[in-house]
């Protein structure tokens, strides 16, 4: 997801209550040039706004350059000349990767990739075991009789998204990853694949060696990006589906069926959960490929 920035009057202007996954990668910037951010809290299972640093004005023309495309695609009014920079709050990313230096500076010096997309790959292989998990306790727990066509096609339909859109599709961004890093193609091959930023990214770096790492890390961060999305709505529906059944099938269920039914649930909220804070991480990666200190 891209970072939107929003200028806002003052913080009053947040409403949480409106809030859902997929406003966690704004950025909320008010007239004193105090920037925030959300977060979700695990503990109290809500969002909640939290302020992140300023940059210092040597990046200026780099985070302004930023806003003013924000504003181009989302039609947000932001003044060319604040240039307000972006960053973290500590407690969204891991410091082992992006620090910051004590004039509130951004600092990547620390930052490694391969660590970065090590830990990623890793999340979401532990991922695919949840997401088989969380399948076959909620066919369990059986929720639907078979003899109910229309409610069977479709928790059957939610099912097969969650394989396809979430297990398969990890299965292939894994193959697809190891094939780009062992057998790479040219330059140009990738390239017709980028979108116009990323292509122009790529131009401004010299060093031809740099111009491949960067398209690979923009793959991964593309293939992750969409991952994350597909798989959190699709358990969002199938999360919606599944409490609409026990609502009416609660009182049917046997001891065992519920206990299904029950760690399906908990499944689901923890994966979504974790899903959140990896999209908040991968914005890192984002951040790290469109520096202009990166592959210099």
């Amino acid at each position: 997801m891209k970072t939107q920035f929003i200028q806002i009057q003052d913080i009053s202007e947040i409403d949480t209550s409106k809030t859902t996954v997929y406003d966690l990668n704004k950025r909320y910037i008010d007239r004193a040039g105090n920037m925030y951010g959300l977060r979700y809290n695990r503990v109290s299972k809500k969002v909640e706004v939290i302020k992140v640093m300023r940059t210092t004005a040597r990046n200026q023309t780099y985070f302004t350059q930023k806003m003013i495309e924000n504003r181009k695609v989302h039609h947000h009014e932001m003044p060319a000349e604040a240039g307000f920079g972006e960053s973290y709050d500590s407690e969204l990313i891991n410091h082992d990767h992006y620090r910051f230096h004590t004039d509130g500076e951004s600092d990547f010096s620390s930052f490694e990739p391969d660590t970065f997309k090590q830990e990623m790959f890793n999340a979401i292989t532990i991922h695919k075991e949840r997401l088989s998990v969380i399948m076959k306790n909620v066919s369990n727990a059986r929720l639907v009789n078979r003899d109910q066509r229309e409610l069977s096609i479709r928790m059957d339909d939610l099912l097969r998204n969650i394989d396809i859109d979430g297990i398969q599709r990890i299965d292939k961004i894994i193959t697809a990853y190891h094939e780009m890093t062992e057998y790479p193609r040219s330059i140009n091959y990738y390239l017709g694949k980028l979108e116009s930023r990323a292509r122009n990214r790529v131009a401004a770096i010299a060093v031809e060696d740099n111009k491949i790492k960067f398209v690979m890390m923009y793959e991964v961060y593309q293939q992750l990006k969409d991952l994350f999305f597909i798989v959190s709505k699709n358990l969002l529906s199938l999360k919606d589906f599944v409490s609409e059944m026990r609502e009416s099938r609660y009182s049917k269920l046997s001891s065992m069926e519920k206990q299904s039914l029950a760690d399906a649930i908990t499944t689901i909220d923890n994966t979504l959960s974790e899903i959140n804070s990896l999209t908040e991480r991968l914005q890192t990666l984002d951040e790290y490929m469109y520096h202009p200190g990166s592959f210099s």
